[in-house]
């Protein structure tokens, strides 16, 4: 398409619904839980509903406040995300940035009472991306972009767990989360021809959505489940596209439900913990939309299983090591792209740009935890990486390739 100002005015249509895909940029991977686990549950490779060591991990598990200690805790570390994209008629596209990864929680309880409490915060993404040179689809054809893409991301949740006075089961809990999530997006995609501005675009909104969970001990084994609610995010926003007047927009994006469940065996001085958890995302594909086409009615997700197992071992009562490995299939397909008799685009959304939910990956962990009389601190080393091959039918195909890693250091303070 020439992307001369007045030939986009008159493209207006196409050219809007056509931009979509830009709306769901995400600046970090960690644009949905579950990709990238909160505080403690970092050491599992994936959103364990048993390793809730910390006030952060009640979106894994409520229940689990029932069983920590009273205290403050802070986790603080760095990240590091790559990102590269090969299109089959573009050169190479790579990003690399760093980013700071900090949460920070509070938890209440005492022996003399069945109720605990906590909250917790959690930034989620806190980073600008700008890609240069990313080729994305405009109207008919395919167009390299430079493409820049903030989001702010913070959960806030709070819990409340109860312990029941069981004597048959070693310990029996149930909790209740509340996540308040804020989201705020901003981007801007200008056609690298040319130099025209196609889109600006920036949207905000607060959420909640409940979570419930329950944690159990029999003999030698431990089991923990735990359900979180889907959540349909209606943003409110403005969008300027193509040099026309700024309009009001709605994006609608969806974050599914998840049941997570864990079964651990422990031995002598180690355990092994078998993670599943379910990802209902179908029931969101018609759902999705974009915010500037209202034609896009339906999106390319499927519900998937998500698995992970962890191997912990204690030298001594002070000392414990870990490692663990997650498959985090994807909840996406690739998506299709036609123009009805009309002129105007559909789009089954398929494959998001620089979003780790996009793209099947594989989670490693390694921790080292050292607990005192009164503390607790341990080190992660966490990964994520995956790459996906789509071809030609996809919206945009060609080969994706992403990797985060961050090493990350937590210190819980008891009362």
């Amino acid at each position: 398409m020439p992307a001369a100002l007045e030939h986009c005015g008159r493209d207006k249509p196409n050219l809007i619904a056509t931009i979509f895909l830009l709306a769901f940029s995400s600046a970090l991977p960690a644009n949905t839980l579950g990709l990238f686990p909160h505080g403690g549950s970092k050491s599992s490779a994936i959103e364990s509903a048993q390793d809730v060591q910390d006030p952060q991990g009640m979106v894994n598990n409520p229940a689990g406040l029932a069983n920590m200690k009273a205290g403050m805790h802070g986790e603080f570390g760095v990240g590091h995300l790559e990102y590269s994209y090969e299109h089959p008629r573009f050169d190479p596209v790579t990003v690399s940035l760093w980013t700071p990864v900090a949460s920070a929680g509070l938890a209440r309880n005492s022996p003399e009472s069945s109720i605990a409490w906590g909250l917790a915060v959690n930034p989620s993404s806190f980073a600008t991306l700008e890609v240069n040179g990313l080729p994305r689809r405009v109207t008919v054809r395919t167009e390299s972009l430079n493409v820049k893409s903030k989001r702010n991301q913070l959960h806030l949740p709070i819990g409340i767990a109860w312990k029941a006075p069981v004597s048959e089961i070693k310990r029996l809990s149930f909790g209740f989360c509340l996540l308040g999530t804020y989201d705020d997006r901003t981007l801007s995609a200008k056609s690298l021809t040319d130099g025209t501005q196609l889109v600006d675009m920036e949207s905000n909104g607060l959420f909640f959505r409940p979570i419930i969970g329950a944690s159990s001990a029999i003999g030698a084994f431990d089991l923990d489940v735990s359900f979180m609610q889907h959540l349909k995010k209606s943003f409110n926003g403005k969008t300027t596209v193509a040099g026309a007047p700024e309009f009001e927009t709605e994006q609608v994006d969806f974050d599914p439900s998840r049941l997570n469940t864990s079964l651990r065996l422990n031995q002598d001085q180690g355990s092994v913990t078998v993670n599943v958890n379910r990802v209902f995302a179908s029931s969101g594909s018609n759902q999705i939309r974009d915010g500037i086409n209202r034609k896009t009615t339906n999106s390319d997700v499927r519900d998937v299983n998500q698995i992970g197992a962890k191997v912990e071992y204690s030298t001594n009562t002070s000392n414990t090591f870990s490692g663990a490995y997650a498959y985090l299939p994807t909840i996406w397909g690739a998506g299709g792209f036609y123009v009805d008799s009309d002129g105007f685009s559909h789009h089954e959304i398929g494959h998001l740009f620089a979003t780790f939910n996009a793209i099947t990956v594989r989670n490693q962990a390694l921790s080292w935890k050292r607990t005192f009389s009164d503390s607790v601190l341990q080190t992660t080393l966490f990964r994520s990486a995956g790459t996906q091959t789509i071809d030609g039918n996809g919206d945009n195909p060609g080969h994706y390739q992403i990797e985060f890693l961050s090493l990350t250091s937590s210190y819980s303070f008891r009362f």
